[in-house]
């Protein structure tokens, strides 16, 4: 297949050239839930290893061009993006058994992450359009674009996502069927305890 960046943007827009991702998601939750080895990901250090290899791939990524890059590379890098990312949320929740106040906040953030993920461009190139920045005197252009997501872009994202999730996305998930039945799954060495709204998938 051609690596040239109409071939590659149209992979990385569609369905069709992002399944793989999928499938290392759906590879990472078999392993979660059914594996009868999952707990060898267990451990904060490997939670830590995962995202150090994360942040080193991010890094790489944008040493050699980044999102602008248009070498045959491109073509592997779903696979490996989908493949550090599940390990991250593989080592993570085999490891967290959090039950205080924070996880039920962090699981609501889970919820609109789909939501988020099919917006975010959206959000950012009409705030960019808008004009919609931060520009704080005597800072370089990483430090305000920093400012700017955290002060602007993830609140706005948050809200968009919260109205596409509850109007749109929620209705429909009322409807599926239910196709896991926790209590059939084989134990874990030390349980893992879901949210009470989880608890029917």
């Amino acid at each position: 297949m051609s690596a040239n960046p109409t071939t590659l943007d149209t992979l990385y827009y569609n369905l069709a050239g992002r399944i793989d991702q999928f499938l290392l998601g759906m590879i990472a939750a078999w392993l979660f839930i059914r594996h009868r080895h999952r707990e060898r990901f267990r451990g904060w250090w490997k939670v830590g290893v995962a995202g150090t290899a994360a942040v080193a791939m991010l890094w790489v990524f944008n040493q050699v061009g980044g999102f602008n890059a248009n070498g045959a590379w491109r073509l592997a890098w779903v696979d490996i993006e989908g493949g550090v990312w599940a390990l991250v949320v593989l080592t993570y929740v085999t490891t967290c058994q959090s039950t205080g106040l924070a996880a039920p906040t962090v699981a609501r953030f889970g919820e609109l992450s789909f939501s988020a993920y099919l917006l975010h461009m959206l959000v950012v190139e009409t705030l960019i359009r808008r004009r919609w920045w931060i520009e704080v005197p005597g800072l370089g252009g990483m430090e305000n674009a920093m400012l700017t997501t955290v002060l602007i872009v993830l609140p706005v994202l948050t809200v968009v996502s919260m109205l596409s999730y509850h109007g749109i996305e929620r209705p429909f998930l009322r409807f599926r069927v239910k196709y896991l039945d926790l209590h059939a799954l084989p134990p874990l060495d030390r349980p893992v305890r879901l949210p009470a709204q989880h608890a029917k998938v």
